[in-house]
């Protein structure tokens, strides 16, 4: 069970009959990206993806439904994995957009400091175009702080929760959590390292503060996950939770049907 995997490959259930996801396919996505850019008259387009799988199949996607709706792809740029032809690459990505007449391009593919790395290195050139981003680069939260300068300005659609779930008792749950409760729990001493407030363990502190550049500052005791905020954003929260609410919904079923089915012999007490 995926709460964050679109490729449309995945709805195939004689391939992935084991499969399931709690978001939407990238269909539904490229369809309304289409709807959007005709609507505007945004007919003449580029994009930039990764040179991976992921990216040919996002760009064979997109371009099937754009052509479908008479927009035009000019270019499409495929990054590539950082290496000694960087400048060399850099500079043909930059000749590809000086010679384009196209405003709008769309970032789609696998987002990775390598791929943020070559889009800095186009700040100046990118600058002066309509960035649009498919809906799962909200979930590439490290890229858009990294490259927060170029993508200012830009679109991004963010998928529609369809699911009615209630997150109040998780919220209570993930409110309870805390460092002082749970001593033993590292990833949440590291979260609140990370979001909230300084380790006692001086040598912790001083590696951390080394490491991520944040601000550390005295804990107050009050801080809670709940108080992080990306915490409570309709893209990954609710998906997440619906999928392991799911899968602890489906072993209950299947240990209650073991046990009912399961036979016995009962003897009388003497």
């Amino acid at each position: 069970i995926s709460y964050g995997a679109t490729d449309p490959s995945l709805s195939d259930r004689v391939a992935f009959p084991y499969f399931f996801r709690t978001v939407q396919s990238d269909h539904h996505h490229y369809f309304a990206l289409s709807k959007l850019l005709k609507y505007f008259g945004w007919n003449w387009v580029g994009i930039i993806t990764s040179d991976d799988d992921s990216g040919e199949k996002e760009r064979e996607l997109l371009t099937r439904y754009f052509s479908a709706h008479g927009i035009c792809v000019e270019f499409t740029i495929k990054i590539m994995d950082i290496n000694e032809k960087f400048v060399n690459q850099t500079a043909l990505y930059e000749q590809i957009i000086d010679e384009s007449s196209a405003n709008i391009i769309i970032l789609c593919g696998t987002a990775n400091i390598a791929f943020s790395t070559y889009l800095l290195s186009l700040a100046d050139r990118l600058s002066q175009k309509t960035l649009i981003l498919t809906s799962k680069w909200e979930s590439f939260t490290h890229v858009l702080e990294y490259c927060y300068k170029i993508f200012h300005g830009s679109l991004m659609s963010s998928q529609h929760f369809i699911y009615p779930v209630s997150m109040y008792r998780f919220w209570q749950f993930a409110a309870s959590r805390h460092p002082s409760n749970y001593p033993e729990d590292i990833l949440l001493k590291d979260i609140f390292m990370f979001y909230f407030c300084m380790p006692s363990n001086y040598k912790l502190h001083s590696f951390h503060s080394n490491l991520y550049p944040v601000q550390l500052h005295n804990c107050s005791g009050e801080e809670r996950l709940t108080d992080i905020e990306d915490f409570n954003t309709t893209y990954h929260s609710p998906s997440v939770y619906l999928t392991v609410f799911t899968m602890f919904r489906g072993l209950q079923s299947l240990l209650s049907k073991q046990t009912t089915e399961r036979k016995g012999i009962s003897y009388r007490h003497q």
